[in-house]
Parts: structure tokens; sequence; C-alpha cells
């Protein structure tokens, strides 16, 4: 048969195409769950991501490293000093943010120093929901406790 015959067959078969946001076609990227769980790792990575996935779309990272502290620190955010929120903003900007960048969890905004979901975002929400998280901090209150 010819190319161009129309009953032509083959064996191969044939591609479905996501194209759900995305106008050129390409299919959405899909993280391994090894990736999810890497993205989840730390307790910064989850403490951000609540953040996140609580409603607020975006946050500015002075804010997310002045919460994170306070979480840390187990005290009230109005009560984090400028160098325990220095320090949490310097592991967030020079680790973390880039990591969960780099998997399209977030994007960092440089020019505003904010925090933004990304593609991924909605996908580690749902592994977090399936794991029965409560999606936010409450259920890292253990962890302040052994250290």
């Amino acid at each position: 048969m010819t190319e161009g015959d129309p009953n032509k067959t083959t064996d191969e078969p044939t591609e479905a195409k996501d194209t759900v946001g995305d106008p050129d076609g390409a299919p959405d990227p899909i993280l391994e769950l090894d990736e999810v769980f890497v993205a989840l790792g730390h307790p910064r990575r989850r403490y951000l991501l609540y953040a996140l996935v609580n409603g607020s779309t975006e946050a500015p990272l002075s804010d997310l490293a002045a919460d994170i502290a306070a979480w840390e620190l187990d005290k009230p955010a109005s009560e984090v000093t400028a160098a325990e929120q220095r320090d949490v903003h310097i592991s967030l900007y020079h680790s973390h943010v880039p990591r969960l960048a780099s998997l399209g969890i977030v994007d960092y905004h440089e020019a505003e120093n904010v925090i933004v979901r990304a593609v991924n975002t909605a996908q580690v929400r749902a592994v977090l929901e399936g794991a029965g998280a409560e999606l936010d901090s409450r259920q890292e209150s253990h962890a302040r406790d052994t250290r």
C-alpha cells in the first residue's frame, strides 16, 4: 500500500496527546512519585507548599521565611528576630525554592520576591491529600517536639 492509502494498516499504536494546558499539544509534565517525595522530604519545603495550597496562589518569600521560622521555633511570627528570619530566607532562596522550581512545583519571581504556584503544585497537593495530610502545618507538630 502507498503512504497516502486510506486503507493502510500499521501495528504501531496511535499516540494520544494530552493537550490540557498547552496550546502546542505537548503533554503537561507529570512528576514521578519519587520526585514528589523528594519535594516533600524537607519540613521547610512542606510548609512552603502548605502555604501555597491553602488558598493563596502566591506569597512573598520574606513572609514565608518569617512564617517558617515561627513554626520551627514554635513562637508567633511577630516574635521572630531578623536573624532567625534571615537564616530561613537564605535556605529557602538557595536550596528549597530552586529545588521546587526545578520540579515545576513553584515559580520564583525574583523581581517581586514572590513564590507562586506552578504547573505541578496540584499534583503535589493531590499526593498530600491522598496521604491524609491536613494540608497545613498542624500535622508537623510532632516534628517540633523531637528537636
